[in-house]
């Protein structure tokens, strides 16, 4: 399943980092495994010698968690990079104050030397500025680019600032497209900001307490297991959507301590967490 490779890459960039000019539709070279054929061009981002593209399965980018592959073509030879160091970054403004959003490490594929993958989390839709640091053929370059970002249909991503100023970033893994009626597990990746308050790093050692319900019914299910953090750095957890609807998967974010320091609990005057995901069964 889609979410399961997805999980699997996530665990692998936590453990590793705790227009156009040459314009194609889909990721170059037919050799590639099956996961990869079928990727879509979102942008490519230019400097003075390489153009750096960039693809997922959507060719578009949205609120939430994005997985991203990436190329670095020479312009003149129109020949791929191959084992390139990447670093990218990203910056928004909102009310004043620039923003970045939590990106992980775009390590080089072990199958294929010429693609480096990675994630990226948007917090908010519109235009993101994006910095993309690599080095091609042992030459450092620096591109510089805006990207759009579309809100996602669901809320699949939520931030919240605490009484330390700290920012905590949570996305849904899954379920998403693969959702079911019952039992679902629940996978979360959970950034917060460090001491700039404008990077983010992985948050250890929380635990998130879940709480799905059917707003507009006022239902809340039985039966859920709190999201706790993996060795793989992910939180996972179980959801029972029991029966079929629009579900607020209310979230309350504790420390070690069993703390409450981010969301609330739901009553029949608090309707909704100010912490929440979206899904509909």
């Amino acid at each position: 399943m889609l979410s399961h490779k997805i999980s699997r890459f996530i665990t692998a960039l936590l453990l590793v980092s705790l227009v156009v000019s040459c314009k194609k539709d889909k990721i170059d070279n037919d050799s590639f495994p099956e996961e990869l054929k079928n990727l879509k061009l979102i942008t490519t981002i230019s400097d003075n010698e390489y153009n750096i593209e960039l693809y997922n399965r959507d060719g578009k980018l949205e609120t939430g968690l994005n997985e991203i592959y990436l190329q670095i073509r020479n312009k003149r030879s129109n020949i791929l990079a191959v084992y390139a160091n990447v670093e990218v970054s990203t910056s928004k403004i909102i009310n004043g104050k620039t923003i970045g959003s939590p990106v992980s490490s775009f390590i080089r594929r072990p199958d294929i030397v010429t693609v480096n993958q990675g994630l990226i989390i948007f917090q908010e839709s519109g235009i993101w500025g994006i910095e993309i640091k690599y080095t091609a053929d042992g030459i450092s370059h620096q591109a510089l680019s805006q990207v759009v970002v579309d809100e996602s249909p669901l809320r699949h991503v939520n931030s919240i600032t605490t009484a330390d100023s700290t920012t905590f970033v949570a996305a849904l893994v899954s379920p998403i497209k693969e959702v079911k009626e019952g039992i679902n597990d629940i996978t979360v990746a959970l950034y917060k900001t460090d001491q700039t308050q404008t990077n983010f790093i992985v948050a250890n050692q929380y635990k998130i307490l879940v709480n799905p319900r059917i707003t507009s019914e006022l239902y809340s299910s039985t039966g859920n297991v709190n999201l706790s953090q993996n060795s793989n750095g992910l939180y996972t957890g179980k959801l029972n959507l029991d029966k079929k609807g629009f579900w607020d998967i209310n979230l309350q974010l504790t420390d070690n301590s069993n703390h409450v320091i981010a969301g609330n609990e739901t009553d029949s005057t608090q309707l909704r967490s100010s912490w929440y995901f979206e899904i509909s069964l």
